[in-house]
């Protein structure tokens, strides 16, 4: 109740945290791969998406306002921009080592 309030920018580190999790127990040879893909990162820019763009500190009453829900295409269409933004990282367009 005390929060700062919704964030894409937050669910856009959970998004790129899971998707690091998935690559990294997808199988034995693909933990290797990105085990050797993060040795050779320069920066979190690598593994975490642009976000400064993203809407943030949304009250309840703001977030209904322009999202209205979770489900709604608004809402959905922000969650494949910031997907999208994940699959076009660096650790994860590397080719295969």
């Amino acid at each position: 109740k005390q929060g700062s309030g919704f964030s894409f920018i937050d669910l856009a580190g959970d998004r790129a945290g899971l998707r690091f999790g998935k690559t990294a127990i997808a199988s034995p040879a693909e933990a290797r791969k990105l085990q050797k893909r993060m040795f050779n990162i320069k920066d979190y820019t690598a593994f975490m998406p642009e976000v400064r763009d993203l809407p943030e500190n949304m009250s309840n009453k703001v977030f209904k306002q322009q999202y209205d829900s979770v489900y709604s295409t608004k809402y959905q269409t922000m969650i494949k921009k910031i997907d999208q933004r994940i699959a076009n990282l660096e650790i994860y367009k590397q080719p295969s080592l």
